[in-house]
């Protein structure tokens, strides 16, 4: 970046960038399109005094509602009296920075923010843009496709690989947003009553060619081309089971049962009950994993792009 743009972002953001968090809670509130484009013009123009209140309710949310909206809207006092609460006590650079955004005034806020924005995108983002956009595209058609069967926490559970986080009472929106900066890693914000996930992109979207499926996919249908794995699915269905069960059931081996489980656990058909009966682990079928599969096929197959026919002499 130019060193002009370097100077201007380290003006607007303070030392652990809590600026950017707040300008992504507002990415929830931007009208559509919500693409770059669309926020960033959205943002040229947004109320700098909501802005404002944004910056202020980061790290002040316990102080009086009538307080941040006086120092939002230009009350000297509220506004020093607010620098100087305890919230901000320990947070010397957030303090400093808020001081500093608070001398542009309202209305040149918004425009400020969008011009240090595009210009970053224009010297240091453009160049991986496009390389970017087409695994972010795949992964959230991937999470779109599990949201009609899977609660808010399954969610946030599947797309940070293992991140166990249940959302609180007051928050009404979960917004996903798949990311290949934050790899391997996971940001979560709470901006007023949404939830945004910043979480990263899977391997399978990474992948460079187009037409790969995701591996879940893959695994899905792996598991179910095999009788013996049809039958565990089809005795599951009926009530859970151990593996000695099963094995008895087939008239296997409790090692080959062993064996088919684990792939159908890896294919997430079925879960898993730790300390049952007699402290054995037992089986049981998950229902909800063939329409998710279903779904998820459906939009794989959705994504093919049209191939022209070749003109005939």
């Amino acid at each position: 970046m130019s060193a002009d743009l370097v100077g201007e972002i380290e003006e607007l953001s303070s030392a652990h960038g809590a600026t950017w968090i707040v300008l992504l809670g507002l990415v929830s509130q931007a009208p559509e399109p919500k693409d770059m484009d669309g926020f960033l013009a959205w943002l040229g123009e947004a109320d700098g005094i909501a802005i404002r209140r944004s910056l202020l309710a980061l790290k002040c949310h316990d102080l009086p509602e009538s307080q941040l909206d006086a120092a939002a809207a230009g009350d000297v006092e509220a506004l020093e009296r607010t620098l100087r609460s305890p919230s901000l006590a320990d947070r010397e650079a957030w303090r400093s920075n808020l001081a500093s955004l608070f001398e542009t005034s309202p209305a040149a806020l918004g425009p400020r923010f969008a011009s240090a924005l595009r210009r970053f995108r224009d010297e240091a983002f453009s160049h991986a843009e496009k390389e970017f956009s087409l695994p972010t595209e795949r992964d959230a058609a991937a999470k779109a496709a599990l949201i009609p069967t899977t609660s808010p926490s399954g969610i946030i559970e599947i797309a940070t690989n293992g991140v166990e986080h249940q959302l609180p009472s007051h928050v009404t929106t979960l917004l996903l947003v798949p990311s290949v900066v934050v790899r391997p890693w996971s940001l979560l914000v709470e901006h007023d009553t949404t939830y945004i996930l910043c979480y990263p992109v899977a391997d399978e979207s990474m992948s460079a060619e187009p037409d790969s499926p995701p591996q879940w996919l893959v695994k899905t249908y792996k598991a179910l081309a095999d009788d013996r794995r049809l039958r565990i699915l089809h005795r599951l269905s009926s009530r859970e089971a151990t593996l000695q069960e099963l094995a008895e059931h087939l008239g296997v081996a409790k090692s080959t049962i062993h064996h088919h489980m684990a792939l159908l656990r890896a294919a997430g058909l079925v879960r898993v009950r730790v300390g049952g009966a007699k402290d054995q682990s037992s089986y049981g079928i998950r229902r909800e994993a063939l329409p998710e599969s279903m779904r998820l096929m459906d939009v794989y197959l959705a994504s093919a792009k049209p191939i022209e026919e070749a003109e005939t002499p």
